[in-house]
C-alpha cells in the first residue's frame, strides 16, 4: 500500500469528523468567569432572602395592610408557580424539556442514521469490492446508535467515559475503513 499526503489528509479529516460528533463532551459546561459570577449571584440571593425575611417579620409585627396584600399575592404566586411547574414537568419527553427539543435531537440523528444506512446498503450493490466504504458507513452508524442510546436512555446525559469510549471505537473503525479504502485503490 502506498501512503501519500492525500491519504494522510483523508485519515486525519475522517477521524476529526468522527471525534467532532462527541467533542462537546470534552469542554466545560460553563466558563470560569461564569462560575465565579454564578457563585456571587447565589451568595447575594441568599443575603437578599435573609434581608427580605427581616422586612416581612417587621411588616408582620406591625400587622400592616402591605403585609396582608403581600401574603395574598404570594399565595396566588405559589399556586400558579406550582401549576406551571407541573405543566412544565408534563411537557417533558424522556429527559428533554419538551417534544420540540426531543424531535430536534432525534431528527438530526435520524437523518445521519438514514443516510449511513442507505449508503451502506447502496455500497453492497455498487461498491461490492470496497470493504473500506462499508466500514466507514458502519462507523457513522455506530455514532448514530450511540446518540439513539443517549436520546432514549432515561437520564439527562451519559457518563463522559461513554463518550470517550465511543470516540475511540468510532475513530478506530474509521481508520480501519480508510485503510481498506486506500489499500484497494
Amino acid at each position: 500500500m502506498k501512503i501519500n499526503f492525500k491519504n494522510i489528509i483523508s485519515y486525519f479529516v475522517a477521524i476529526i469528523c468522527v471525534i467532532s460528533i462527541f467533542a462537546h463532551e470534552f469542554f466545560p459546561k460553563k466558563s470560569d468567569i461564569l462560575l465565579k459570577t454564578e457563585e456571587k449571584v447565589y451568595k447575594l440571593k441568599d443575603q437578599n432572602k435573609k434581608a427580605l425575611t427581616k422586612v416581612k417579620e417587621f411588616a408582620k409585627s406591625k400587622s400592616s395592610n402591605e403585609y396582608k396584600e403581600y401574603i395574598l399575592i404570594n399565595k396566588e404566586f405559589n399556586r400558579v408557580k406550582k401549576e406551571y411547574n407541573n405543566l412544565k414537568e408534563n411537557q417533558k419527553v424522556l429527559s428533554f424539556k419538551d417534544f420540540k427539543v426531543f424531535m430536534y435531537n432525534f431528527g438530526k440523528n435520524f437523518c445521519f442514521f438514514s443516510y449511513a444506512l442507505f449508503m451502506l446498503i447502496r455500497s453492497f450493490y455498487f461498491d461490492k469490492e470496497d470493504i473500506g466504504i462499508k466500514i466507514v458507513h458502519i462507523a457513522i452508524l455506530f455514532c448514530t446508535f450511540f446518540y439513539f442510546y443517549w436520546i432514549f436512555q432515561p437520564h439527562p446525559n451519559v457518563p463522559q467515559l461513554h463518550y470517550i469510549i465511543a470516540s475511540i471505537i468510532s475513530s478506530a473503525i474509521v481508520f480501519l475503513g480508510l485503510f481498506f479504502v486506500f489499500r484497494y485503490r
